[in-house]
């Protein structure tokens, strides 16, 4: 506020609330000649009626042996109150207040005189002040006026400039702090007026923990009624057990379920979660995702995650590899957008857990997407993609025992898994398969090779001379989207490539005999990067790879770093004999 601005304030007039026994001796001096009979008088000066002027002047002239003293508690001053008399630094709650008032100079900085008008017309001088520290609460722009004898704070003010809220009962007042549910003050009512406690002293029956006012995390219960010291005698029993001795021991008395804190905070359990009834009537109308890793080996591309895509309606599943989560919202979108395009329908509703990765909110706003979360770690709400997940990594561990492949291709194991499950018949479809529902054709099984088994495929003509080999040792790792052609990994080079001239062997498994030394495989075809042969559209049949699975075991040589359990004839002929 700029300084020398003038400021019209409502408050109370001060000699309704004094706060030391000399200012009431003053008060009773002033006052002693004023007659009962002079109405028009007292109620020009004071401002009140003739019934209230008279009750002012009873409690003023109460004796000071008046059974009514008690002694309140307040901020490092504790004051024998005496009648009407109340301690100087005791601080008033006031809803008819417009701004907090102090009378005492040593609590404030950088004073700024201002001016008052109090209800009868009278302006006083007041000097503001930035705030004033009362405990836990804090009180912005609190007025100096010397002329008061008693500490106002406004509680629209308070309201107003601080994040809490106020709870009155009968005697007490409570200020809850919004956010966090803590109380950070508290009053009690004497003679009409709700004084407010010192957090720093003992209040003893003034204590916030006697009150009888609920609040959330501090319910309290009357632990003193009968039926309550029953249900703790017996060391809090359910009710079904309860009622069941009540109905056997008459002495016992407990006619009514009760709420027990101790039951709550002991034995409380999650509730039972229903199975969803919802069911999409097309496909793509409503999709499940939800990220797994990170995986303690990246794969050979140096993916830690896979993002999970699950359609509600056909159970059809796509995975998506990521290095890093932050990933998921590009790759996301592109994904929608794909598959919008590709099958000509509109995406309407996508679920998630609470993860920030899936919160394009402007994306989702452009498309008209309905975004549904879980709640807070309750992955059971999320359930079919969590349920998807145990299912593609059973059928991957199984096909890690098979082969025995290193665990850095896992990428190429789980993108075959899914493959597969996709094109698998299910109890929850009715028999059919996710395939079936989304292409209205059933798959076709003719290509399918045994993951992990031995391939010879042909070499490439380029730089190969007359003496070369023609063909490269490999295991099969799968198949690559919107391609002729089959996923190998060479033995020899540590490399990925794709081709369609292969010689497949699906009983011999090369991992099986010995595993290489060196663990390390250098990708030199690009064909597994997050692009769109990244997704699970329909494979191109491949009609041209020959597939020999006659048992070559004993007939097929094996490179010599490869071989390590074969009984090898070993020459004895002595080198360099003269």
């Amino acid at each position: 506020m700029p300084q020398g601005s003038n400021l019209h304030t409502k408050v109370h007039p001060p000699p309704l609330k004094p706060s030391a026994h000399a200012s009431m001796v003053d008060i009773v001096s002033s006052t002693a000649d004023l007659r009962v009979g002079e109405d028009d008088k007292a109620e020009a000066q004071f401002g009140f009626s003739k019934e209230q002027y008279e009750a002012l002047l009873a409690l003023i002239q109460q004796s000071p042996n008046d059974s009514s003293s008690t002694t309140i508690v307040v901020h490092q001053c504790t004051t024998k109150l005496t009648g009407f008399v109340f301690p100087f630094s005791s601080w008033i709650l006031d809803s008819g207040a417009t701004d907090h008032i102090c009378p005492f100079k040593s609590l404030f900085q950088n004073l700024k005189p201002i001016s008052i008008q109090l209800p009868n017309q009278n302006s006083v001088i007041a000097k503001f002040s930035g705030t004033i520290v009362v405990g836990n609460l804090i009180l912005h722009n609190t007025l100096f006026v010397p002329e008061f004898s008693v500490q106002l704070i406004s509680i629209p003010k308070l309201l107003n400039s601080t994040n809490c809220l106020m709870v009155f009962s009968q005697d007490t007042c409570l200020i809850v702090q919004t956010d966090t549910f803590q109380t950070i003050g508290a009053a009690r009512k004497h003679q009409g007026m709700f004084y407010l406690l010192d957090s720093s002293q003992d209040r003893h029956n003034l204590s916030i923990s006697n009150t009888n006012i609920s609040l959330p995390h501090s319910t309290l219960i009357n632990n003193a009624s009968p039926c309550n010291l029953s249900h703790m005698k017996l060391c809090h029993p359910s009710d079904k057990i309860l009622q069941l001795l009540i109905s056997d021991h008459p002495d016992i008395f407990c006619p009514s379920i009760i709420a027990c804190d101790a039951c709550a905070f002991a034995k409380q359990k999650r509730l039972k979660y229903s199975s969803s009834t919802s069911k999409s009537l097309q496909f793509f109308e409503l999709i499940h995702v939800d990220i797994w890793g990170p995986i303690s080996v990246s794969s050979i591309d140096g993916y830690k995650y896979f993002l999970t895509i699950v359609d509600d309606y056909s159970i059809f599943t796509w995975i998506l590899f990521l290095k890093n989560k932050t990933e998921v919202k590009y790759l996301l979108q592109n994904f929608i957008i794909l598959t919008e395009n590709q099958f000509s329908c509109k995406l309407k509703k996508i679920c998630s857990d609470n993860g920030k990765e899936f919160l394009p909110n402007d994306f989702y706003n452009s498309k008209g997407i309905f975004h549904e979360t879980s709640c807070v770690a309750t992955p059971q709400q999320n359930g079919i993609v969590e349920r998807k997940h145990q299912h593609l990594l059973n059928v991957y561990r199984a096909l890690l025992f098979q082969t025995k492949i290193p665990n850095i291709l896992w990428s190429y194991s789980l993108k075959l898994v899914v493959h597969l499950i996709n094109r698998l018949p299910t109890p929850f479809l009715s028999n059919h398969s996710p395939y079936e529902l989304v292409y209205s054709t059933k798959p076709d099984f003719s290509n399918l090779k045994i993951f992990g088994c031995l391939a010879y495929a042909s070499s490439a003509n380029t730089g190969r001379t007359k003496l070369d080999s023609r063909s490269l040792k490999c295991v099969f790792l799968g198949y690559k989207s919107r391609t002729k052609g089959y996923v190998l990994y060479d033995l020899h080079s540590k490399s990925i490539f794709v081709t369609r001239n292969v010689i497949f062997h699906e009983n011999i498994f090369p991992y099986s005999f010995s595993l290489p030394s060196d663990n390390s495989i250098a990708l030199i075809d690009d064909s597994h990067n997050c692009d769109i042969s990244m997704y699970d559209f329909p494979a191109l049949s491949v009609s041209h790879a020959i597939d020999l699975t006659t048992d070559l075991v004993t007939s097929i040589v094996f490179d010599n770093a490869e071989v390590t359990d074969l009984d090898l004839r070993t020459s004895h002929r002595v080198k360099n004999r003269p």
